[in-house]
C-alpha cells in the first residue's frame, strides 16, 4: 500500500511507506460546495464516510473543507488492498499526534475484508476528541459502520447529498462558458442528475459545438464526452459477464432480481444488482430494502448505446419479455411502455385501450398523452376503434379540436356495425363531440346507454352524456340520469366522470334556486376534481366557474375571485371540440363577472361563446342562456353601475310574471311550481336587486332591461 500523510497546508506531518502524495489543490473553474462544507465542518460524529461513483467530486468537497477548517489534516491515500501492519503503523502514528484532526481515507474501498478493516475500525474506536476519521470511495468500506451508524457516530455522504445544486450548476458551468442561459444550465443539471462531472463534460461539449457551429446533442441522447468517460471509468472496468448483464439491463426504467431474473433467464440477478450498487456503479436503490433500482439517467443511455453496439436488435426482445413479466404482475401501466418500445403497436393499442379510461379519468393524463401519441398512426386507429374513440375525448377535453375530429374520422371509418366490440365507444365519442347538433347527441348518448354492458367502465361516461344531453335539450329527465352518473362514477373512481355530473347537478339546482344543494353538489364537484388530481385538465374549468358563481350569491366576492382565477387559464383550452362544456363553463364565468359587476369581461365572455357557436350552433338551451348573458351585460354596461348578484335563468322568467296581477299561487300553477318556491324565487330577486317589493323589482328590473331577458327565455331556442 503506497500511500502519505500530510497536513491540510502541505507541510509533511509523517510518511508511511516511500510515496508522499499532496492533496489536490481547488481549481477556479470547481463548484463551490459551500452548503456540504460547512455542514462536514460542524458535524459531531466522529466517522464520516463519503461514497459515490467516479466523478462526483469527492476529492474537490475534501480539499475545500480542508482549507476552511482549522483542524489539521492527514491525507492518506490507498492504491492496493489489504497491508494491515502499514495500518497500524499509521494508527501508531496518528496517536502520536497533537492536537484536533482529521484523518482522510482516500479509496476506502480498497479496504479488503479481515485485518485491514479491523484495524481501521480500531482506529476509529481510537479518535481523540475532536478529531475525526473520513472514508472516502466509489463503494461503502468493509467496516462496521452499520454499528457506528446505530450509535449515532457515523454521518454518511452520498450521491444525493454531493449532487450539484442549481446554483452550484450555474456557478460550475459559467466557469466554463459564461454565455449558456440559467434554462440551458437548469436542463443540463437536470439531465446529468447533478452529477459534476457530467456537468462539466456536457458544458465543455456544448461549448465546443457552438464554436464549431454544430449542433448539440439532443436531451435524450449523451453527449461523446460522457460517453468516453463512463467508459474509461466504468465499462473498462468491468468483466465480460457483469458488463452483459448492465447493457442487457439497461432497457429498463426500473429494476428488480425476480424481473432481471426473468427478462435474462437466470436466477442470481438480486444478488448481482446488490453487488454492483455497492461497487459504485450508478445504480440507485429505489427502496430501504433493496428490492427495486434505477440508472442514473446517463448512463443508462450509454449503456442501451452500447447493448445495440454489442447486440444489436436484442433490444425489443428483451422488452417484450420485461412486458411479460409486468402484465404477469398485474403492473400494466409498466408493461405498456415496454411493449410500446418493442415496436408492438397492435398488442400496445389492445393494452391502452384497456388502461386509458381509467388513468386519464384518475388525474394521469401525462401517460395516456404518451401512449396515443406512440399510436398515432391511421392504420393503428382503423384496427382499434375504441382506442381511437377514446382518443377523441381526450384530444377534445385537451383542446385539440383538429387531432380529435381526426381521430373520431378513424374510429367512424371502421364502419362499425351495431353489436360488434367497439361501437359503443364510437358512438359515445360522436356523442361528446356534438357535431351534429343536440337532437343527434341525445340519439347517441341514449344508443350508448343501451349498447354499454351495465358492469362496464364506461357506463359511467355514457350515463354521463345521455343526462348531458337530456339538460342541454330541456328533458326533465336529465336529473336522476345524471345522479346515476354521479353514483356510478364514484362508486367506479371514475373522478372525471364524477367532478363532471356533479357539476351539472348543480346547475339544475341552481336553475331551480335550490341554493343549499347547489353548493353541496359544488363541494362534490371539487371533491371529484381533487381526488383525480384532475386541477390542470381543461374541463375542470367548469367547477370552477360554478363554484365562483355558489361564492357570488353567497356575497363571497374573494372566493369568487379565487374560483375565477382558478378557471381563466383553462377555458382557452375548452374550445368547440366539446362545445356544450365549452359553452357552460363560459357563461357560467360570465354570470359570475356579471355578479361582481364586470361586465365587460362578461361580454368577452359572450364573443367567445359566439365563436363556438359558429362551429356548433344548435347547442338546446344554451343558445337562450348565452342570449340572456348578453343582454344582462349590455344593459349593465349601458347603466354604467354594477350589480351584485347575477339573476338565475328562473328568477329571469319570473320577472315577467311579476309585472303582472298574477298572485304568486297564479304564477306558480303556470309554471308548474310549489307557491313556495315562486316564493323563495321572488324574494332572491328583491334582495339581488336591491329592492323590497314586487313594484320595486319591477321597475329596477326594466331599467336594466331584464324583463325582456326574462321573456327571451320564454321563447322558442332556435
Amino acid at each position: 500500500m503506497a500511500n502519505s500523510v500530510r497536513s491540510r497546508n502541505g507541510t509533511e506531518k509523517a510518511h508511511v511507506g516511500d510515496t508522499t502524495i499532496h492533496a489536490p489543490r481547488v481549481r477556479e473553474e470547481s463548484a463551490r460546495r459551500s452548503t456540504l462544507v460547512r455542514q462536514l465542518c460542524a458535524a459531531p460524529q466522529p466517522v464520516i464516510a463519503i461514497t459515490a461513483p467516479a466523478g462526483y467530486g469527492k476529492t474537490t468537497v475534501l480539499t475545500q473543507w480542508a482549507e476552511r477548517d482549522a483542524r489539521e489534516f492527514v491525507w492518506v491515500l490507498l492504491d492496493e488492498p489489504g497491508a494491515a501492519a502499514s495500518l497500524a503503523r499509521l494508527a501508531a502514528q496518528f496517536r502520536e499526534l497533537d492536537g484536533p484532526l482529521v484523518l482522510v481515507l482516500d479509496n476506502a474501498h480498497l479496504l479488503g475484508a479481515g485485518v485491514a478493516a479491523g484495524a481501521v475500525a480500531n482506529l476509529a474506536d481510537q479518535l481523540p476528541d475532536g478529531a475525526r476519521l473520513v472514508l472516502s470511495g466509489r463503494e461503502p468500506a468493509t467496516l462496521p459502520l452499520a454499528r457506528l451508524r446505530a450509535q449515532g457516530l457515523l454521518l454518511e455522504v452520498g450521491p444525493e447529498q454531493l449532487a450539484l445544486s442549481g446554483a452550484e450548476a450555474r456557478r460550475l458551468v459559467h466557469a466554463i462558458d459564461p454565455t449558456m442561459s440559467a434554462p440551458a444550465v437548469a436542463e443540463l443539471n437536470h439531465r446529468a442528475e447533478g452529477w459534476p462531472v457530467g456537468v462539466v463534460l456536457c458544458a465543455l461539449s456544448a461549448k465546443t459545438a457552438a464554436h464549431a457551429a454544430e449542433p448539440t446533442a439532443e436531451p435524450e441522447t449523451v453527449d461523446r464526452f460522457v460517453t468516453d468517460y463512463l467508459r474509461l471509468e466504468l465499462l473498462d472496468d468491468l468483466t465480460p459477464g457483469q458488463l452483459r448483464f448492465l447493457t442487457r439491463c439497461s432497457v429498463l426504467d426500473r429494476l428488480s432480481g425476480p424481473l432481471c431474473d426473468a427478462m435474462l433467464d437466470r436466477r442470481d440477478s438480486a444478488r448481482q444488482l446488490e453487488h454492483l450498487e455497492r461497487c459504485g456503479l450508478f445504480l440507485v436503490p429505489l427502496d430501504r430494502h433493496r428490492g427495486w433500482y434505477r440508472f442514473h439517467r446517463m448512463v443508462r443511455q450509454v449503456l442501451e448505446a452500447e447493448l445495440e453496439l454489442r447486440e444489436p436488435g436484442l433490444a425489443a426482445e428483451l422488452r417484450t419479455a420485461a412486458a411479460d413479466w409486468f402484465e404477469a404482475h398485474q403492473l400494466p401501466e409498466l408493461a405498456v411502455d415496454h411493449v410500446l418500445a418493442a415496436g408492438d403497436l397492435d398488442r400496445a393499442a389492445v393494452m391502452v385501450a384497456q388502461l386509458a379510461l381509467p388513468a386519464y379519468s384518475s388525474g394521469r393524463a401525462s401517460s395516456v398523452e404518451r401512449w396515443l401519441a406512440a399510436l398515432d398512426d391511421p392504420a393503428i386507429l382503423f384496427r382499434h376503434p375504441s382506442l381511437a374513440a377514446f382518443g377523441t375525448w381526450v384530444h377534445a377535453t385537451r383542446g385539440r379540436p383538429a387531432e380529435a375530429e381526426r381521430w373520431a374520422a378513424s374510429a367512424t371509418d371502421a364502419r362499425l356495425e351495431p353489436g360488434r366490440p367497439g361501437s359503443e365507444w364510437v358512438t359515445l365519442a360522436r356523442a361528446s363531440l356534438c357535431g351534429d347538433g343536440i337532437e343527434r347527441m341525445l340519439t347517441d348518448a341514449r344508443r350508448g346507454v343501451e349498447l354499454v354492458p351495465a358492469d362496464s367502465p364506461l357506463r359511467s361516461r355514457a350515463l354521463l352524456l345521455d343526462g348531458c344531453a337530456r339538460l342541454l335539450a330541456g328533458d326533465a329527465r336529465a336529473d336522476p340520469i345524471l345522479r346515476q352518473a354521479l353514483e356510478r362514477s364514484t362508486a367506479a373512481g371514475a373522478a372525471e366522470s364524477a367532478m363532471l355530473a356533479a357539476s351539472e347537478l348543480t346547475l339544475l339546482a341552481i336553475d331551480r334556486a335550490d341554493w343549499d344543494e347547489a353548493a353541496d353538489l359544488s363541494r362534490l364537484a371539487q371533491a371529484a376534481t381533487r381526488r383525480g388530481r384532475l386541477a390542470e385538465y381543461p374541463v375542470a374549468a367548469m367547477p370552477s366557474a360554478i363554484a365562483a358563481r355558489i361564492a357570488v350569491y353567497q356575497g363571497d366576492r374573494a372566493g369568487a375571485d379565487h374560483w375565477l382565477a382558478q378557471a381563466a387559464p383553462l377555458l382557452p383550452r375548452l374550445t368547440y371540440a366539446v362545445p356544450w362544456l365549452a359553452v357552460q363553463a363560459r357563461l357560467e364565468a360570465g354570470r359570475a363577472r356579471l355578479g361582481l359587476g364586470d361586465a365587460r369581461r362578461a361580454l368577452a365572455l359572450c364573443s367567445e361563446i359566439d365563436r363556438v357557436f359558429e362551429q356548433r350552433g344548435d347547442l338546446g338551451v344554451l343558445v337562450a342562456q348565452a342570449a340572456e348573458l348578453r343582454r344582462l351585460a349590455l344593459a349593465n354596461l349601458d347603466a354604467g353601475t354594477g350589480w351584485d348578484f347575477a339573476l338565475t335563468a328562473a328568477e329571469l322568467r319570473l320577472l315577467p310574471l311579476l309585472s303582472t296581477c298574477l298572485s304568486f299561487r297564479e304564477i306558480a300553477g303556470g309554471l308548474h311550481l310549489s307557491r313556495n318556491t315562486v316564493k323563495t324565487q321572488a324574494l332572491s330577486v328583491y334582495r339581488k336587486l336591491g329592492v323590497s317589493s314586487r313594484s320595486e323589482a319591477v321597475r329596477a328590473a326594466g331599467e336594466r332591461g331584464l324583463l325582456e331577458a326574462g321573456r327571451d327565455l320564454t321563447r322558442p331556442a332556435r
